[in-house]
């Protein structure tokens, strides 16, 4: 995603989330049944269940599901930015993952309680 924001010059905008992986059981690993049976451009062959049946053709369970959405990065906006450096690509997408784990660190319970740093005390746990 980073190349595509640096080659049309958009913000990145990084976005964590809660809950999404309990909404169906994987049955297997997608990416390696992809990659045994050629699946083109990496594409996963996942096999999940969900509340009623075989994903996709089931919903998913009902889970409570959380999104928290961080600051736009725009360093790759500046100018002098090297789309082609290898490096500064690299860097761009060490922003971005640390932007995303911040979100998810903010958002972690920090006590017995389940308060979290942004909410008060007393605060229910968001997950």
């Amino acid at each position: 995603m980073s190349r595509l924001a640096v080659r049309y010059g958009l913000p990145i905008v990084p976005i964590a989330g809660h809950g999404m992986d309990d909404a169906y059981v994987g049955l297997n690993d997608g990416y390696a049944w992809g990659k045994r049976l050629g699946m083109p451009g990496r594409l996963p062959l996942w096999l999940g269940v969900g509340a009623t049946g075989l994903w996709p053709l089931s919903p998913p369970f009902p889970v409570k599901m959380t999104q928290w959405v961080g600051e736009p990065l725009t360093r790759h906006l500046d100018a002098g930015f090297d789309a082609e450096d290898r490096d500064a690509l690299l860097s761009v997408h060490r922003d971005v993952t640390g932007a995303v784990q911040g979100l998810l660190d903010a958002a972690k319970p920090t006590s017995a309680r389940g308060t979290s740093p942004r909410a008060p005390a007393g605060t229910p746990p968001r997950w």
